[in-house]
């Protein structure tokens, strides 16, 4: 008599593997456009924040140009986050990026030196994507900046330079 081996487990085995490999694409396709950013860090919040004044604009030819295309991208797997991102101080004087699609980043860099971290909701993000892209954009090339006064641990608001480019540096 030989022995025999049932095709099933093989076939139970396959399918737990596609089902776990379906998930994790499904839960990797679905998290937020954050950067890794030294300085940068991200805490979600139940309802939408918003912690900072008004932001101005202005078109900035120095930058590397954003593809339009992918800023619309980021727009769209940024709008239903909730949340604040916390930036602080560095020594030195450099853009962090805090979100990233692609060809389009949206970077910061604190503009006061004694302060130590500023906070920037996710309201003012989306602001911020929002503006850049219906009143900035040069064909489908977006390169454009500006300041936005937000919260800073120290208590009031301080000045928070950003922009929109092709690469946050």
């Amino acid at each position: 008599m030989t022995a025999t081996t049932s095709p099933w487990p093989r076939a139970v085995l396959c399918v737990l593997l596609l089902v776990n490999l379906a998930a994790f694409v499904a839960a990797a396709g679905g998290r937020p456009p954050f950067t890794d950013a030294r300085g940068v860090s991200w805490t979600p919040s139940a309802t939408h924040q918003s912690t900072c004044d008004q932001a101005t604009f202005a078109f900035d030819s120095r930058l590397d140009p954003a593809d339009w295309r992918q800023c619309v991208a980021l727009a769209s797997a940024w709008g239903a986050e909730k949340g604040t991102f916390r930036v602080a101080q560095g020594d030195d004087k450099t853009y962090r990026p805090i979100l990233h699609q692609s060809d389009c980043t949206l970077a910061v860099e604190p503009m006061d030196a004694g302060k130590r971290s500023y906070t920037i909701g996710d309201e003012d993000v989306k602001k911020i994507l929002d503006n850049s892209l219906k009143n900035f954009s040069h064909g489908t090339l977006l390169a454009v900046g500006g300041v936005v006064k937000c919260d800073v641990d120290s208590g009031g608001r301080a000045g928070l330079a950003w922009r929109i480019s092709k690469a946050g540096k």
